[in-house]
């Protein structure tokens, strides 16, 4: 670096981009905690109909577009959250190399490195096992629904 001025411009912008990966982490925390009240909503409302309008002439398409319904959020949420670890990923790689080419501590890129020499489970990994819980609880609910396990039984048989 040329002078003080420069060293300052690179510290401002590692301290905005540090910012915005802060930001997209809070969003993703956001867009899970999202998902498990819309889904807790849904599975509320599968319990509700279940019990209280057994008998409604049309129970069975609430119910089953509560459970596709349930099924695609499952599917969109988790693409959702593969985008945002997609996008944490590069503004890591971005900030690393700034801190390779201009700072003699490198606190993100040794987390990273010990991260990966301890393979170390993350955060984002383990939250999509949620939106495959979930994702599966809605397919037996389809599956039992539509009466397919018998369905295979007689077949069997």
């Amino acid at each position: 670096m040329q002078n003080n001025q420069d060293k300052e411009q690179v510290l401002k912008i590692y301290e905005l981009y540090l910012n915005s990966i802060e930001k997209i982490s809070d969003r993703r925390g956001r867009a899970i905690n999202h998902f498990i009240t819309i889904n807790s909503a849904i599975l509320l409302g599968v319990g509700f109909l279940m019990r209280y309008l057994a008998e409604y002439e049309y129970i069975d398409a609430l119910l089953s577009g509560l459970l596709f319904t349930g099924f695609c959020l499952c599917i969109l949420f988790y693409r959702i959250i593969g985008s945002y670890k997609a996008m944490n990923s590069i503004k890591f790689e971005v900030l690393n190399k700034i801190e390779k080419d201009f700072f003699s501590v490198q606190p993100y890129t040794d987390e990273y490195n010990l991260m990966k020499q301890r393979k170390s489970n993350r955060l984002s990994g383990n939250e999509k096992y949620i939106f495959v819980l979930f994702g599966v609880m809605y397919l037996i609910g389809i599956f039992l629904f539509y009466g397919f396990d018998e369905k295979i039984l007689s077949v069997i048989k």
